[in-house]
C-alpha cells in the first residue's frame, strides 16, 4: 500500500503537468488534499484502534490477538481512491475528480501503514523494538 502512494506520488506530478498543463505552483497545490488527508488520518487513526480494540477484547473476553478484519473497509476505501485517481488521469476528467479522491489516497495510506504498524508490534510483541528504536 505504501509502495503505491509513493508512486502515486511520483507520477502524478508529470501526470498533472501532461494532462492539465499546470505550472508548478499549480502543481504543489494539487498535493495539498493529500496532504491535508494523511493528518486528519493521523488525529483519528489513534481513537479508531482503541474501539477496535476494546471491541475484541469484550468479544473474546480478555487478552487477545487482535484480528485486522475491521480495516478492510479503508483498505477498499484506499484501493478503489486510487483507482479513481488513476482512472480519472487517464481519461482527463476535470482536475477535481484526482485532487479530491488523493485526500481519500492520503488518509487512507497513513491510516494502513500506522494501524498495521501496530498490529504487527502487537502480533509479533516487538515493543522492545519501538523501545529502542525511540531511546
Amino acid at each position: 500500500m505504501i509502495e503505491t502512494c509513493l508512486i502515486r506520488r511520483t507520477v502524478f506530478s508529470t501526470l498533472l503537468e501532461d494532462n492539465y498543463g499546470l505550472s508548478d505552483i499549480i502543481i504543489g497545490v494539487c498535493y495539498i488534499p493529500n496532504g491535508i488527508g494523511t493528518g486528519v488520518s493521523a488525529l483519528i487513526v489513534g481513537r479508531f484502534m482503541d474501539k477496535a480494540y476494546s471491541k475484541e477484547k469484550e468479544r473474546v473476553g480478555g487478552d487477545h490477538h487482535y484480528a485486522s478484519n475491521d480495516f478492510r473497509l479503508t483498505a477498499s476505501v484506499t484501493i478503489v481512491a486510487t483507482l479513481i485517481v488513476g482512472w480519472s488521469m487517464q481519461v482527463r476528467a476535470d482536475l477535481a475528480v484526482p485532487v479530491v479522491f488523493s485526500f481519500f489516497v492520503g488518509a487512507g495510506t497513513s491510516f494502513l501503514a500506522t494501524s498495521m504498524s501496530l498490529l504487527r508490534q502487537e502480533r509479533h510483541n516487538l515493543t522492545y523494538l519501538s523501545f529502542h528504536i525511540w531511546y
